[in-house]
């Protein structure tokens, strides 16, 4: 979910923009393989923006 959507904006600033909230709520190898996965899809799309 995208932090900005957990967050209130004050003073024109949402301190939740650019950030991403995830919930692991698997056993410690299932959180280890999708925080994996989530960097590495995270580091393809931003190298795409580059």
């Amino acid at each position: 979910m995208p932090g900005s959507f957990l967050v209130r904006t004050a003073h024109d600033v949402n301190p939740g923009r650019n950030f991403v909230r995830l919930a692991f709520v698997a056993d410690v190898n299932d959180a280890r393989r999708a925080h994996s996965a989530s960097s590495i899809f995270a580091a393809r799309s931003q190298a795409d923006f580059l």
